[in-house]
């Protein structure tokens, strides 16, 4: 069985939602706009680039001739974050990159406590650089772990805690314990609540809203850091043992075939996006494509 994050979470919520995704392959056609805004910044800073135009070409927001205000600041939260990269990135120069990867997909096992098999644990980081760094016995290498968070107010950073823990054991899982994880980082940036003004034309709100980003940057970017030295290694290891135990429970719970609705989460806030096909809707699979490999 793979598993993930993001897998585990969603049989937890509601296994009828679990088997509508990870079995039928069923996705909503229209995603919401948080999620777009977020996959449109992410690519941005994986191409390094604050034009966007290729990513929504693709046709995550709605295609038309002019932008809208949440593509207007999807591209801005990615030229503020460039602007201000360096400044960002400051706690790090002190290491020599050797290398950088954007959107590392990594796979490794995960022994399994009930079945004669183990899981695949699979999880993808948004930018983890290898680095040497000077010591009294001469140089060496590590690494240095960056996830990049979309938000519209500050988070509270202790709810990652566990994609932290995640992270630390497929690296540590994947290279070995050799070569040590050094700093892992979240970088915030913040959605501004600014829109297009009365009389405004699109390009100065594009303007207005670039010039906000740059000048305003410590008010929508921000640097958390996991020193993994200060992480309680008991808490890391518990959470790998529960989550062996989770495997196992989504194991035994496909093998059964016995997805029940969770109807507690249907309408949790924003609702449950397969809401319309669990409550029989006219014309809900109109609503959703299906994946099929």
């Amino acid at each position: 069985m793979r598993v993930s994050n993001s897998k585990i979470g969603s049989l937890l919520s509601c296994p009828r939602k679990f088997k509508l995704s990870y079995i039928d392959g069923l996705s909503p056609i229209s995603k919401s706009k948080a999620l777009k805004i977020g996959e449109a910044v992410h690519w941005g800073i994986e191409h390094n680039t604050f034009n966007l135009d290729p990513f929504f070409s693709k046709g995550s927001f709605r295609q038309s001739q002019e932008y809208t205000d949440d593509q207007y600041i999807a591209e801005a939260m990615v030229y503020g974050y460039l602007k201000n990269k360096d400044k960002i990135l400051e706690p790090y120069k002190k290491y020599n990159i050797i290398e950088e990867i954007h959107e590392l997909n990594l796979l490794v096992d995960l022994k399994s406590k009930i079945f004669h098999k183990s899981h695949e644990l699979n999880g993808i980081i948004d930018l983890i650089y290898l680095v040497s760094y000077e010591t009294d016995d001469g140089w060496k290498d590590g690494w240095i772990i960056i996830d990049y968070k979309t938000s519209s107010q500050t988070p509270n950073y202790d709810q990652y805690l566990p994609q932290i823990y995640t992270y630390i054991y497929l690296v540590q899982k994947k290279f070995g314990l050799d070569i040590p994880i050094l700093d892992i980082g979240i970088i915030n940036i913040r959605k501004s609540g600014i829109r297009l003004r009365s009389k405004e034309t699109p390009e100065e709100f594009r303007l207005r809203l670039r010039r906000e980003y740059e000048l305003n940057a410590e008010n929508y970017l921000s640097l958390h850091r996991y020193n993994p030295s200060s992480l309680n290694q008991e808490a890391i290891d518990d959470f790998v043992s529960n989550l062996t135990d989770q495997a196992d429970y989504i194991e035994a719970v496909v093998q059964l075939d016995m997805f029940p609705k969770n109807l507690g989460s249907c309408n949790n806030y924003g609702g449950c996006e397969f809401l319309p096909i669990c409550t029989k809707q006219a014309g809900a699979l109109s609503l959703f494509k299906k994946w099929d490999k």
